[in-house]
């Protein structure tokens, strides 16, 4: 048991030594000293956003009622500004640096390969002159089934 325990000693040592030399700068790092001139320290800026889709509309406000200002083609970089409760960004266009409000589900934090499906519109229900709007009518539905018994009757 004496090698053993003399080989563990000496791996230990080792090891101290090993760690002592790394905190007495053992790896190369520059010596601390002035900045160069003109330096300035990289901040984080605003973050930008994808869009996901082809042709998104970026509204004068957090609504689809509001007006739109222009259309955000696939993969556009915007700038995002802030953002509200209903699930909108403001963002930026930094190519025209118009502001508005994009839908947030429609983008994304990296470049897409293709654009996503968006779902269709639906269109309200339009009426000829004298004869009211036709409502849309629920799908028929299927009837229930029948629930099965809880218990088989045995004969």
């Amino acid at each position: 048991m004496k090698p053993r325990f003399v080989s563990g000693l000496l791996l230990l040592g080792l090891i101290l030594v090993l760690v002592s030399a790394c905190q007495e700068g053992g790896y190369y790092s520059e010596p601390p000293g002035p900045e160069p001139e003109g330096y300035m320290p990289v901040s984080p800026g605003p973050p930008y956003f994808y869009v996901a889709v082809d042709g998104l509309a970026l509204r004068a406000g957090p609504s689809t009622s509001t007006p739109i200002l222009t259309t955000l083609r696939f993969n556009q970089q915007v700038e995002m500004m802030g953002t509200s409760d209903g699930g909108w960004f403001q963002v930026r266009d930094p190519g025209t640096g118009t502001v508005g409000w994009a839908a947030s589900r429609y983008l994304q934090s990296y470049p897409g390969s293709y654009p996503r499906s968006v779902p269709a519109k639906r269109h309200p229900a339009t009426k000829e002159k004298g004869e009211p709007a036709q409502e849309e009518q629920a799908p028929a539905s299927a009837p229930a089934p029948t629930p099965a018994p809880a218990h088989p009757k045995v004969m």
